[in-house]
């Protein structure tokens, strides 16, 4: 448990690329299933940035990779809630359980944000139950983060800009 060795593992994490990071999901998330105190050691800042910029990856065994990763480090954690909200991850795994295309990712993302998370959220925020659709919140709590869904907008705004014959649906996902 040197600080060395859990400084490689996160640099390992953080600067992998694609078929690397790809690869290394399934052995990091047993080692850190497995190790407790590893589980605790990497649960940094640029571990977690690394984690919320992937969760939008197009592959679903990535996404629930990612998902049972943060599942070991919030077990190590004493609070499973604070360490999500701390760590700017509950938009991106609440728009996962209500918005991804793969039921296991809905599933393990929902399991994250059981009634405790949600009520801690509106505590926090003072929003009320009635106003708390994902649409509502976008900015609340992250100042950087654009939802998935933003971001697919924008997206397919400027290919219809460039395309003028291509028509502009509402819908993300097409």
């Amino acid at each position: 448990m040197k600080q060395s060795t859990t400084n490689a593992l996160i640099t390992c994490f953080t600067t992998s690329n694609s078929t690397s990071f790809e690869n290394l999901l399934d052995p990091l998330q047993k080692l850190l299933r497995l190790s407790i105190p590893i589980a605790h050691a990497v649960g940094q800042r640029p571990f977690f940035d690394r984690i919320l910029q992937k969760l939008t990856h197009h592959k679903a065994v990535v996404r629930v990779n990612l998902l049972r990763i943060l599942q070991s480090i919030c077990d190590a954690s004493e609070r499973k809630e604070d360490f999500i909200m701390r760590n700017g991850l509950f938009h991106m795994i609440s728009w996962l359980s209500e918005n991804d295309s793969a039921v296991l990712v809905r599933n393990m993302a929902a399991d994250f944000i059981k009634p405790p998370l949600r009520t801690l959220e509106l505590d926090r925020n003072g929003i009320s139950e009635q106003n708390n659709r994902y649409n509502n919140r976008t900015e609340v709590g992250t100042p950087n983060f654009t939802p998935p869904v933003t971001i697919f907008k924008q997206i397919k705004n400027d290919v219809v800009t460039g395309f003028g014959s291509i028509r502009s649906n509402d819908n993300p996902r097409r």
